[in-house]
């Protein structure tokens, strides 16, 4: 079950390079949309399911928080952004 935390950290990490490389337009691989995609997106909420199952401990709280505050810069700021933009 520690195995689960392990890869909850390594799924934030992952998210927050590719992130941070969007971010500053270095890109890694280009402007590759499905990386993006995989990086901002898909990888969080797969992170937060594996902190989930993994035992309590640091790498849980890690996963949980780590990979919540990936998904919020990366989801929900856009979307409020572009509601706030939209009306």
């Amino acid at each position: 079950m520690n195995k689960y935390g392990i890869a909850s950290v390594f799924m934030f990490f992952f998210s927050m390079a590719v992130f941070v490389s969007d971010f500053f337009n270095i890109g890694l691989l280009g402007r590759s949309l499905p990386l993006l995609i995989l990086g901002g997106w898909i990888l969080p909420i797969v992170g937060l399911f594996s902190a989930y199952k993994s035992n309590s401990g640091i790498l849980k709280v890690v996963g949980y928080i780590g990979n919540s505050i990936s998904l919020l810069y990366t989801v929900g700021l856009p979307f409020a952004a572009w509601l706030l933009w939209k009306f």
